[in-house]
């Protein structure tokens, strides 16, 4: 069995996947993102146990609270998942098939695309032209006007894609100490790389670790 430590933005991933809430918006993401960096202090585990034939996937209390279990159950089920079990702990089990969990990371990455187009939208962050990664969604580049980026608070994108794509690695099976997300910043006109941001690094620093 796989131990895998992460913080809340799991949620954001799971909720893509299992909810169906692929159009959350990039801004939900940040302000989820933020609370991350607040309560790394409170970090749960994720649990995956891949079975021959089942896979296993625990996720902590925190990410159920004021959620309604009927809801979360219904969901799940439209989902494939097979079995749903609320833990004493508070955390919730999701039992599936392998087949069922393939399709959990397909909607996951659709989700994870979406974030990325919502990114190069410019809606809410003017200054990122373009964003490139790579399949498992651990390397970013963020091609953008480096003058707009450094006068506004367009960094606070680097956040919201960090955290997500650490949940849905996570989600993946990659281990905690394999968790890590690259994102460099690289200026469009010169095509220069001016900063390289690192996660989980990053929410250590912030909170102090």
């Amino acid at each position: 069995m796989k131990k895998i430590n992460l913080w809340g933005a799991t949620a954001l991933i799971v909720c893509l996947s299992l909810a169906g809430c692929s159009q959350a918006s990039t801004t939900n993401q940040q302000a989820e993102a933020a609370e991350v960096a607040d309560t790394n202090q409170q970090t749960k585990s994720i649990e995956v146990d891949k079975g021959l034939l089942q896979t296993e996937i625990t996720l902590p209390a925190s990410m159920f609270k004021d959620q309604d279990m009927d809801s979360i159950t219904a969901d799940a089920k439209k989902s494939g998942i097979d079995e749903i079990t609320k833990n004493a702990d508070g955390s919730v089990t999701y039992k599936m098939s392998k087949a069922a969990h393939k399709e959990l990371m397909k909607k996951a990455e659709e989700g994870m695309l979406q974030t990325v187009e919502d990114l190069k939208s410019g809606n809410d962050f003017a200054s990122i032209k373009d964003v490139e990664h790579n399949k498992a969604f651990s390397e970013f580049t963020f091609i953008v006007d480096q003058k707009a980026y450094e006068s506004s608070f367009d960094a606070m994108a680097n956040l919201g894609i960090g955290a997500a794509a650490m949940s849905y690695q996570a989600l993946a099976g990659v281990s905690t100490e394999e968790l890590k997300v690259t994102i460099n910043i690289q200026d469009e006109s010169t095509g220069t790389i001016f900063d390289t941001i690192i996660y989980p690094d990053a929410l250590n620093e912030m909170s102090g670790k």
